[in-house]
């Protein structure tokens, strides 16, 4: 039941619903910049074909299971809205137009109606409509879909970047388009029993809880104060919210984002030069202390094989004195053999003729 209720006031990229303290909303934060701020959606609705048309929904034109297919006819009520309804300055106001898809991905079996190139003819045909449409001071927040089917996904993003890197819609200075990549590389949340995390998503599994919404804008955020070329590709889970600085007071585009690239690229290779010098350091004294105990171990070895011999040679000498002086005494205490005398062969003959 409570996957029909449409809580459009708490959406993470457009519902105004309460406060910052105590509910995180892109537009609640941006309220803290300009209080001024409105055309958000607010309130509860019940699921309904023209839900979408209250006016409490503001510019929140999004409807539950519409796909890509739908998403042109989706570009063209906000424009309604703005012209005919005078819900701001058409001129001189700027637009925050956040987009995100592919719902309905998986009920195409036969991968048809959403191949990546379909996929993509559907976000070309919404943005050249409200490029063409002359539509002023206007941002496009296209945020790539989460990584839910690797064959396909990582198709849709590359063709979704080329679209933005071929500077299509950079030929005026009131309009652009600037990809957020906070879902590209991002994997199921796990707790520290390795159980999926399934806080961050509603009862259905898919979309998003009121934790999961808090941690999309969060990320939202933080990606738009990203130069273009240094956005974190995963959500910030735990990080702090970024904020705009004296020297770069505005969200960025690609054609703000230059000198701010190369800072980041800057310090990133400074961290980078000294985790390896550290790594460098320590494997250097690794081997130092390595190599000191190796000599030491050696010279003990070298000096125990020493004494060794010392040892021996020592006994071997106590052994011979021992022996000399065993043999010494056996030789004086043998008694001489007793010798019988024998007679002269003249006596004896002498003796036999008498």
């Amino acid at each position: 039941m409570d996957l029909l209720i449409e809580n459009q006031g708490l959406s993470w990229s457009i519902g105004g619903d309460y406060t910052y303290s105590k509910f995180l909303s892109l537009p609640n934060i941006l309220r803290q910049y300009n209080q001024k701020l409105n055309v958000f959606s607010t309130k509860v609705s019940i699921m309904f074909p023209f839900s979408r048309n209250n006016s409490y929904n503001g510019l929140n034109v999004a409807k539950p299971w519409d796909s890509s297919s739908n998403i042109v006819y989706q570009a063209e009520l906000p424009l309604e809205k703005l012209k005919n309804e005078k819900l701001r300055n058409w001129n001189s106001d700027w637009k925050v137009i956040t987009n995100n898809d592919l719902c309905s991905f998986c009920k195409d079996n036969q991968v048809k109606k959403y191949t990546p190139e379909q996929y993509l003819n559907n976000i070309r045909n919404t943005l050249d409509k409200l490029y063409n449409a002359s539509l002023p001071s206007t941002l496009i927040n296209l945020v790539l879909p989460f990584d839910i089917r690797n064959n396909y996904i990582k198709q849709y993003h590359r063709l979704l970047s080329d679209l933005i890197n071929s500077k299509r819609y950079e030929k005026r200075n009131d309009f652009t388009v600037v990809i957020q990549l906070f879902k590209t590389h991002n994997k199921l949340s796990y707790k520290h029993n390795s159980k999926i995390d399934f806080s961050y998503f509603a009862q259905d599994c898919f979309h998003l809880s009121g934790k999961g919404h808090s941690l999309a804008v969060i990320s939202l955020l933080n990606n738009l104060f990203e130069p273009v070329g240094g956005k974190k590709r995963t959500c910030h889970i735990g990080k702090p919210l970024k904020c705009s600085t004296k020297e770069y007071p505005c969200i960025f585009t690609s054609k703000h984002s230059a000198k701010a690239l190369d800072e980041v690229r800057s310090r990133t290779m400074m961290r980078t030069t000294d985790r390896v010098t550290k790594i460098i350091r320590n494997t250097s004294t690794s081997d130092h202390n390595r190599i000191s105990h190796y000599h030491r171990k050696h010279k003990k070895a070298d000096s125990d094989l020493s004494h060794t011999k010392l040892k021996f040679i020592v006994i071997i000498s106590f052994l011979f004195i021992i022996i000399s002086i065993l043999t010494v005494d056996i030789m004086r205490r043998r008694k001489p053999p007793t010798l019988i005398p024998m007679n002269k062969p003249d006596s004896l003959a002498g003796t036999a003729n008498s």
